[in-house]
């Protein structure tokens, strides 16, 4: 590689004041804090009145479609995660350092060099994306398909899946 090449490189790579300013990190992680507190505190008060409406079933069918429901918000997490993983690996393979630009963080973080964030991205994507896809996965076939359910359950509810 020749020097213009390179010089074209560098300057396409974004520079260390692109990284979001300290004010900026703290007012998002506090928004976020703040998100995951007030989702808690819903699901806290919402449990204990899904768990009425579960046993408040006519039958077993009935129970199993609500208690699905009721636990479906759970897939949520698992979700957010593999989309994050996803994005942290696609780009640090894409800006060759971490922190990439515009990456939030808890305090003043030296950059690190093209190989750590090569080596961070790659691993990401080959480790993380997939053993996360496959969480999900299997928490959705769970939830959906009541793997865990007794076969005599199923034999009485010949409509759930």
């Amino acid at each position: 590689m020749n020097n213009r090449q390179r010089s074209r490189r560098e300057a396409a790579l974004p520079k260390s004041e692109d990284i979001a300013p300290r004010n900026v990190s703290r007012i998002t992680q506090g928004v976020f804090l703040l998100a995951c507190l007030a989702f808690m505190l819903l699901w806290a008060h919402a449990m204990p009145k899904g768990v009425e409406w579960v046993k408040a079933a006519t039958d077993t069918c009935t129970g199993i479609m609500r208690f699905r429901i009721l636990l479906s918000p759970l897939l949520v997490f698992p979700l957010v995660m593999l989309f994050f993983s996803a994005l942290d690996g696609l780009r640090c393979l894409q800006y060759r350092q971490w922190p990439w630009p515009g990456m939030w963080l808890w305090k003043d973080t030296p950059i690190r060099s093209a190989r750590y964030a090569l080596w961070r991205g790659r691993l990401l994507l080959i480790l993380a994306v997939p053993v996360l896809l496959a969480l999900t996965s299997y928490m959705t076939w769970l939830l959906l398909f009541g793997e865990l359910l007794s076969p005599d359950v199923h034999a009485q509810c010949a409509s759930l899946p």
